[in-house]
């Protein structure tokens, strides 16, 4: 990824846990203004998606994550920054506030892994 304070610069990260394919809708909810716009996962790892928006939510801004895994009926909610976007593709990292939220993402990875 490309590092924004210094653009011919490749920023890394220290680890980056595995990202698998999924598809299913859920919900953005920005925290500042309380707005929810509707979002399509492309990819989930255990330390966050990738999912394409309509609407354009700027990289750091705070969000709440309302995802309903597929099978469940009770949606998850996790705590979000943007960490990244590129045209209708943002990058989330997930804030879990328990155990709980993390068992449960690597529940739904582990399901959709075969």
């Amino acid at each position: 990824m490309k590092n924004p304070a210094n653009p011919g610069e490749v920023r890394t990260f220290d680890f980056r846990a595995p990202r698998f394919c999924a598809s299913f809708h859920f919900f953005v909810e920005v925290d500042a203004a309380h707005t929810r716009y509707d979002a399509v996962c492309a990819d989930i790892g255990a330390d966050g998606l990738a999912a394409d928006l309509a609407q354009n939510i700027d990289p750091t801004t705070q969000v709440t994550l309302w995802l309903l895994f597929p099978g469940e009926t009770v949606p998850a909610r996790i705590q979000a920054t943007v960490e990244y976007r590129r045209e209708k593709r943002h990058g989330f990292n997930f804030l879990y506030s328990s155990p709980a939220e993390r068992a449960s993402v690597e529940a739904f990875i582990q399901s959709i892994q075969g």
